[in-house]
């Protein structure tokens, strides 16, 4: 096996665990909205109750949650379109898939207890953390790629 063509296998190897843990987070995110059980909801009113105080926040974060991890796999899809990425780009790419898996359990969280702020805090503190390892990310991806643009500048 020629060096390139296993660079090109580790490569879609990387592409393939990054889009499958994206994939699954995106899943859990709809698991997370529990279903009442006949015994909780004996009468129109405690449907009404339920719809009002629970399902409707649980809808509006899920689709903020899907929205983010939408858009944080977006961002990690041009990742891939550099050339060159150096081993420390594919750490943060992992920390930052390990960070991703979190989202679910947060938007779980934030579900049943979106009314205290110290959850919310909690939940923006994660995406926070992961806005934050993208910058990381493409900084090292930046300087991997365009580094001899920025040492060569004065040559000209």
């Amino acid at each position: 096996m020629a060096k390139n063509e296993f660079f090109n296998n580790l490569s879609d190897r990387h592409v393939a665990i990054t889009d499958g843990v994206f994939a699954i987070a995106m899943t859990i995110l709809v698991l997370e909205i529990a279903v009442p059980t006949v015994s909780e909801i004996s009468s129109g009113a405690a449907l009404n109750e339920y719809f009002i105080n629970y399902l409707l926040p649980a809808v509006l974060i899920y689709f903020i949650s899907f929205y983010l991890v939408f858009n944080f796999w977006e961002n990690t899809t041009i990742l891939f379109s550099f050339k060159k990425i150096s081993d420390s780009t594919l750490l943060l790419n992992m920390i930052t898939l390990a960070s991703v898996c979190l989202i679910p359990f947060a938007t779980g969280f934030l579900f049943e207890f979106y009314k205290y702020k110290e959850v919310n805090i909690l939940f923006s503190l994660l995406i926070l953390a992961i806005s934050l390892l993208y910058i990381l990310m493409f900084i090292s991806l930046i300087r991997s790629n365009f580094s001899d643009y920025f040492e060569n500048k004065e040559d000209r």
